[in-house]
């Protein structure tokens, strides 16, 4: 029964350039909460993550502050999701237009009609304001519902009053489709509720039909009356009235509303109504004002665009958007001075990092209110073995169960008693609340993730290090957008398969040495699709390093995994194992993350993801941040010794140069020493073409020259002769 203008259609979302886009799998979510996220606005918030959107990070808080939502409220946020087209994500949002007609057609007696959509019709755009004037918006049957619901309680949905009530909301509403119908007075015998509500309903459908000066008039009578249950709403109407005619006399009415303390559940939609008025509120006060309605209890009418307009500026005196990755901040410039005015935006901007004092400002705020809102922020922003994160970890163990804040309290208390050596003392715990039961999936992986970090061996390391993905998405997907996981002509890969994340991959690239690999891939206990990628990279490590032993003690896991291999496995010589490999395009050195590589095994990649390149110490070249992969955590089984085995093997490993370089050289010198050998000509074909797909083609481009000159020159009519007519 409220009506809107809009003067743009806001659309969140991100433009994307052409591809090739890449399968992504997600572990954790980054930009919002686990679905459903009435779960998240109920209380329970997992996790918190300082990348979240800050709508999401503004649910946090007032939970974390003791405030919460009451239902108006927890519709309004719904209603804000829905308009940044993700309501579709967990499917939240509620169509109240189709939901009014499903209600009042239980009402016997009462005829209904279905009008035009929300955005059809005569009254949709108005081009002497150049706006959208959505009279019927969905807030208006949203309302009317939630009328109805209350109507039928009191008075029974067969009764007289909630025909009479329903008969006239109908006619109100059939002035969407251009109608011009006026509800009737109240009759006498009417209670007085109805009689109530009738005046409402008459002022309404009087705006509806343009009749702006009897509805302005009629919407004050009711702002005055102190028993209506609309007084509060028909005086912001009255102000909604004046601004189809008069701009300036509806913003002076306006600040009226704003300067008035016993109207605070009016004022975030006034703001916003003040600014589409074109009155300048772009500023430091407009957002100190936000900032108090957002943590104000009773914002069931306003707080879907409070929340609009609260992140816009933040993001406009933070100087980036909710799109931008955590590391993209970097020598962004941010106004401080607004942030830290009041506690939201200062917590949010502390929980994000954007201060470069963040941490000592978290600690400093905690100390001062002893706030579990404060705790949350200073834990997640501790480094561990100081005296701030032994108060801090004392004070997170003290937190209860059931606050909102316990689960990223518990999460970073942990997180610092690894970081300080103490895995040991973590693992229990960490056991116990894996098997809790309260981690939603987000969190469950963060907690594995730990969990790994703490394993006192390789076998429990790979134990926590497989973990369910929550959904495979693409490359270009920064957002964690649904239903992105899909795609109308590449089906997305398996979300059920166990994978392994970043953080295990960077242990095994980077910090453990090849006995650690070789046990790795003889571990029985790994789902198949992990065991197979750890079982090709650790034989591709031992080929590099020469190690004879561990190539022939993982020759039977090869051809296990890869049964067209198995007839190459045999052959233990440099020039067998490199013959071995180039009919292995998918061979690599590196343990990969998420899905890893598309295409399947023995098959050349059209994207060049064959063999492995050269001089990179990330472990997926295509992830979808393009970012170089983090340091390896430090995890509790790995010892000094290993990680200095490692970091020789590496410099080995980078030395050897890329898949097809190496391989090429291999086979060359191996041609050169033993031309008659049968497999020559095939094993120079299949260098020339590995260096035609490489993901590092341009290394040492003689290389493949000299074996395309050899093949062609010592075996011109072989048929791997003919199948190479050019080399690259």
């Amino acid at each position: 029964m409220k009506a809107f203008i809009v003067a743009a259609l806001l659309v969140t979302g991100a433009g994307f350039a052409c591809g090739p886009f890449f399968q992504f799998a997600v572990f954790t979510y980054q930009r919002h909460p686990d679905m459903p996220r009435s779960v998240f606005v109920g209380g329970k918030l997992g996790v918190l993550q300082p990348s979240y959107a800050r709508s999401y990070l503004v649910v946090a808080y007032r939970h974390l502050a003791g405030i919460g939502f009451d239902l108006p409220e927890r519709e309004q946020l719904v209603s804000y999701w829905k308009a940044r087209a993700t309501g579709q994500w967990d499917k939240s949002d509620t169509d109240w237009q189709e939901r009014w007609f499903s209600s009042v057609d239980r009402v016997p007696g009462v005829p209904t009609r279905i009008p035009k959509k929300l955005t059809a019709g005569a009254l949709t755009f108005n081009p002497d304001t150049n706006a959208f004037e959505l009279y019927c918006a969905e807030d208006a049957y949203r309302n009317a519902v939630h009328t109805l619901d209350a109507r039928v309680a009191q008075f029974g949905r067969t009764s007289a009053p909630v025909k009479e009530w329903a008969l006239a909301q109908t006619q109100v509403f059939s002035n969407c489709d251009g109608q011009k119908a006026i509800p009737a007075p109240p009759s006498a015998d009417l209670p007085q509720v109805i009689a109530k509500d009738r005046a409402y309903q008459i002022a309404a459908a009087h705006f509806y039909t343009k009749q702006y000066e009897t509805a302005h008039r009629e919407f004050l009578a009711i702002a005055a009356d102190p028993s209506s249950p609309w007084k509060t709403i028909a005086a912001y109407l009255a102000v909604r009235v004046v601004s189809r005619v008069d701009a300036a006399a509806a913003a002076e009415q306006a600040e009226q509303i704003l300067a008035n303390p016993k109207l605070p559940s009016i004022h975030g939609m006034t703001y916003a109504l003040l600014r589409r008025l074109m009155v300048e509120q772009d500023n430091p006060e407009y957002f100190h004002a936000l900032s108090k309605l957002l943590v104000s209890h009773g914002q069931g009418n306003g707080l879907n665009e409070e929340m609009w307009e609260f992140t816009r500026l933040f993001d406009d005196f933070s100087g980036y958007d909710a799109w931008d990755l955590p590391s993209d901040v970097t020598n962004k410039k941010i106004d401080l001075k607004p942030l830290g005015r009041d506690d939201l935006p200062d917590w949010i901007a502390t929980f994000q990092g954007l201060r470069t004092d963040s941490a000592a400002h978290s600690y400093s705020r905690w100390k001062s209110t002893n706030t579990p809102l404060w705790l949350v922020a200073a834990i997640a922003r501790a480094q561990p073995k100081t005296t701030q994160a032994r108060e801090l970890i004392e004070a997170a163990e003290a937190l209860p169960a059931t606050s909102p804040g316990y689960q990223t309290a518990a999460f970073h208390r942990l997180r610092l008693l690894i970081d300080s050596g103490q895995g040991q003392a973590a693992r229990p715990v960490l056991d116990s609340m894996l098997a809790s039961g309260q981690l939603n999936r987000s969190s469950t992986n963060l907690f594995r993730s730990l969990r790994m970090r703490s394993a006192p061996d390789l076998s429990d390391f790979l134990r926590f290090a497989q973990r369910a993905p929550l959904m495979i998405t693409f490359s270009h997907d920064s957002g964690e957008v649904w239903p992105l996981e899909r795609s109308d002509d590449k089906p997305a890969s398996d979300v059920r398969l166990l994978r392994l994340d970043q953080d295990s991959v960077s242990v095994l690239n980077r910090a453990a040495p090849l006995v650690v690999w070789q046990h790795a891939a003889e571990n029985t206990g790994l789902a198949p699709n992990v065991h197979r990628d750890l079982v090709i990279a650790a034989f591709t490590r031992a080929v590099l390093l020469g190690a004879e032993p561990t190539t022939q003690a993982l020759a039977p896991g090869v051809a296990a995994a890869f049964p067209r291999l198995a007839p190459f496995t045999r052959d233990n010589t440099s020039f067998g194992l490199a013959f071995l490999l180039l009919h292995a395009p998918e061979s690599t050195i590196y343990a990969r993350p998420g899905v890893g590589r598309e295409t399947e095994p023995g098959k050349i990649d059209s994207y060049r993801d064959n063999w492995w390149c050269a001089n990179k110490t990330a472990e997926d070249a295509r992830s979808y941040a393009e970012k170089q992969a983090p340091p390896a955590p430090a995890v509790l089984f790995l010892t000094p010794d290993d990680r200095n085995s490692a970091a020789a093997e590496a410099k080995k490993l980078l030395a050897a140069g890329s898949g097809a370089t190496y391989l090429s050289r291999v086979v060359l010198a191996f041609a050169k020493a033993h031309p008659d050998d049968p497999r020559v000509p095939e094993a120079l074909h299949l260098a020339v073409r590995a260096k035609r797909y490489a993901c590092d083609a341009g290394e040492d481009p003689n290389v493949t020259r000299d074996c395309f000159r050899f093949l062609q020159n010592r075996y011109p009519k072989s048929e791997w002769a003919r199948k190479t007519p050019v080399w690259f």
